[in-house]
């Protein structure tokens, strides 16, 4: 006899955790104080969120254009509720922190011997705006693939041009 094979792609919901850092503190002789250990670095120092969390905010924000309101929904289903406030000033942080990233990016992109733009026109969500994207790409040869990217976002306003008489 054979076997059938029967598969089935599944989904498992992201999972929130609390990561717990347990130190153990020691008394020095004759009461000088008290010794315990130092706890692993953070990307940023005073916030209750991992490396974890904030990348799959960012990411969520940023390629998966998922708004932060609806990522805090989301929070709150999973029986977290972080204010709108904190997850900004989360995202706003984390960028400042990957920001030697983008600088090194955006200076190899602007030596290279070819660079394709695109600034193609978006409508926006927004009343009275057009978002103009670029996408660059950068390649040291025309038979080489792409080697990097950026996305700029440029907002501006559409103005209705009223008539006037002198």
């Amino acid at each position: 006899m054979n076997e059938e094979i029967t598969e089935v792609l599944e989904y498992e919901p992201g999972e929130l955790f609390v990561k717990r850092y347990v130190r153990i503190k020691y008394a020095k002789l004759n009461n000088e104080g008290v010794l315990i250990g130092k706890l692993p670095t953070r990307p940023l120092e005073k916030a209750m969120a991992g490396p974890g969390l904030l990348a799959q905010i960012v990411i969520d924000k940023y390629v998966d254009h998922l708004p932060l309101h609806r990522q805090m929904q989301r929070l709150e289903r999973g029986g977290v509720k972080i204010p709108y406030s904190t997850l900004t000033d989360w995202v706003s942080s984390t960028c400042k922190l990957i920001e030697p990233l983008y600088e090194a990016l955006r200076k190899e992109l602007l030596q290279c011997l070819y660079l394709h733009v695109d600034e193609s026109l978006s409508r926006c969500c927004l009343p009275d705006c057009v978002i103009q994207a670029g996408i660059r790409t950068k390649r040291d040869k025309p038979t080489e693939g792409i080697i990097g990217f950026i996305r700029i976002a440029k907002y501006r306003k559409r103005y209705q041009h009223k008539s006037t008489h002198c």
